[in-house]
């Protein structure tokens, strides 16, 4: 008799579900409105990857079988959760060749993976620059992607990217700040004059007159005091403009240090 290729869990999971079917034949229990205790793949897929974020031992010995089931997020949660050094090791050239396909959590997972290998000689910021070029990541794919590429080793292969992401007014808008702002922060310490000109010129945007006033309404806001609620007081905030300000500051002062040293100044 042929041995089965089922992992040992199988059969206990089916057990379980039969049970939890029988118990909730109103499919009252959340998602099972969904799954209907039969649809086992999708079900199964989900509870991998909830026990991977949880660190449940064990996940690892799973991933060869999820990815060539084609469970690739859930594969990529398990190495990025629940897989140790030599399993981040081993999966991240294959990681790599999936990315261009991932959006979400499971793109974020990810990027994850290299960030946690920041150190390993054999990652550096120029392996995920076609992630740069992506028009179908939203601007919390992107924010997380510019946060791990500035932890990246060879962040001064990317610079190209960010000499056309910077100045284009597209990422100026309200929506686009926050991805701004961390793609600014992206570039520090990047040696580059072609850099320092778009900074100069982000910088002198940034700080017009009708964005300083914005800046001084958005960092003058009001509320009633729990002290004395028929009085209010004055909290500040961090306004966008000024934290872009700040950011582009510190991208000049690091310029101007590390460029200032090269030149024995």
């Amino acid at each position: 008799m042929a041995k089965s290729t089922q992992p040992a869990w199988a059969g206990k999971l089916r057990k379980q579900l039969k049970r939890a079917g029988e118990e909730d034949r109103d499919l009252s229990r959340f998602g099972a409105d969904q799954h209907e205790y039969q649809r086992e793949p999708e079900l199964r897929m989900v509870l991998i990857k909830m026990l991977s974020h949880f660190h449940v031992p064990g996940m690892e010995e799973q991933i060869g079988v999820l990815w060539d089931f084609g469970a690739y997020p859930e594969a990529i949660s398990v190495i990025c959760y629940s897989g140790g050094w030599a399993v981040k090791e081993a999966w991240w050239p294959r990681v790599l060749e999936r990315m261009s396909t991932l959006q979400g959590e499971d793109f974020q997972d990810a990027c994850g993976i290299f960030f946690i290998l920041r150190d390993y000689p054999e990652i550096h910021a120029g392996l995920l620059k076609d992630q740069l070029y992506r028009t179908d990541l939203d601007q919390n794919d992107k924010s997380v992607l510019f946060h791990h590429l500035s932890e990246l080793n060879g962040r001064e292969e990317v610079p190209d990217y960010f000499l056309d992401y910077l100045p284009d007014e597209r990422n100026h808008e309200r929506a686009e700040y926050m991805t701004l702002i961390c793609a600014i922060w992206v570039t520090k310490g990047v040696r580059d004059p072609r850099l320092e000109q778009i900074w100069v010129s982000l910088l002198d945007k940034f700080r017009t007159t009708q964005d300083a006033k914005d800046d001084y309404e958005g960092s003058q806001m009001r509320i009633k005091s729990q002290i004395d609620p028929n009085g209010d007081c004055c909290i500040g905030t961090n306004h966008p403009f000024g934290v872009i300000c700040s950011n582009l500051m510190n991208c000049l002062d690091h310029f101007a240090w590390t460029t200032g040293a090269a030149g024995g100044c």
